[in-house]
C-alpha cells in the first residue's frame, strides 16, 4: 500500500462519519487504521444500512477508492495484516480531512 492509498481510505472512512455524524459508526478508530480495507467494509455497510451512502458521499467516496490499486494478501488465518506504522498515520490523516470535509 502506497501512502496516496493510505489516505483515500482514511479519507472514506471520515467523510463517512461525518455524514453520520455518529462518532462510533465503523467501530474503533484505532483498529480501523490498522486494518483500512477491513474497517471500510464495516462502515461502507453500516452507512448503506442507515441510508447515508447516497449522492454526493457515494461519488466521493468511488473517486478515492479509485486510487487504491494495492491489495494486502490474506495472512493464513484469513486476516487482513496489520498496516505498518508510517502509513497508520496516513489513513489518519486522511481520516481527518474526510471527517472535516463538506459534503
Amino acid at each position: 500500500m502506497t501512502s496516496k492509498e493510505a489516505y483515500s481510505l482514511g479519507w472514506c472512512f471520515g467523510a463517512i462519519s461525518n455524514v453520520a455524524e455518529d462518532p462510533f459508526i465503523g467501530g474503533d478508530k484505532t483498529l480501523a487504521c490498522q486494518r483500512p480495507y477491513s474497517a471500510l467494509a464495516k462502515i461502507i455497510a453500516e452507512a448503506k444500512r442507515r441510508g447515508i451512502l447516497t449522492g454526493k458521499l457515494e461519488q466521493s467516496i468511488a473517486e478515492h477508492i479509485q486510487n487504491v490499486t494495492n491489495f494486502p494478501d490474506l495472512d493464513k488465518e484469513g486476516s487482513e495484516p496489520y498496516l505498518p506504522l508510517p502509513l497508520q498515520g496516513d489513513w489518519q490523516r486522511g481520516y481527518f480531512a474526510g471527517l472535516a470535509e463538506e459534503i
